[in-house]
């Protein structure tokens, strides 16, 4: 049993580390996670294009302007509290706090991943926002 939390507890960051994506096109993430079916829409303007899988922890939806093939943001809607609280305390151990509800994470490969925990008041949810822009607000 320890076995199994202590391989848990090393190999689960490296997968909610690396399900951000930013920069990535569409086939290059459903590449990255072959594995996983991946699900497709546009944002109610129909402007925006994203995909969403099941990921440990919630669901993680890809966004990719009309304009770029790019992903330039990504969203993850934990499947329960203790989702999110475990997220929280995750990205408080390993990235630069920058408030109670953001985070900056610099990566081995020099890109900066700005972190945001956002409530949304119209599902009554908690979702996190990644995205290489710090000003952007996504909608919020």
């Amino acid at each position: 049993m320890k076995k199994l939390l202590f391989l848990l507890l090393i190999i689960i960051p490296l997968f909610i580390k690396g399900q951000a994506c930013l920069g990535f096109t569409e086939s290059e993430i459903k590449n990255k996670f072959n594995k996983k079916v991946f699900s497709s829409g546009y944002t109610d303007d129909g402007k925006v294009k994203y995909i969403y899988t099941d990921m440990i922890f919630g669901t993680m939806a890809y966004y990719f302007p009309t304009n770029n093939n790019y992903c330039t943001f990504c969203v993850k809607f934990p499947f329960t509290s203790e989702d999110r609280n475990y997220l929280v305390k995750y990205y408080n151990d390993i990235y630069v706090i920058t408030s109670s509800y953001t985070w900056t994470a610099y990566t081995d490969n020099g890109f900066t991943i700005y972190i945001s925990l956002i409530y949304d008041k119209e599902t009554e949810l908690y979702v996190f926002f990644y995205s290489n822009d710090k000003t952007s607000n996504y909608g919020r």
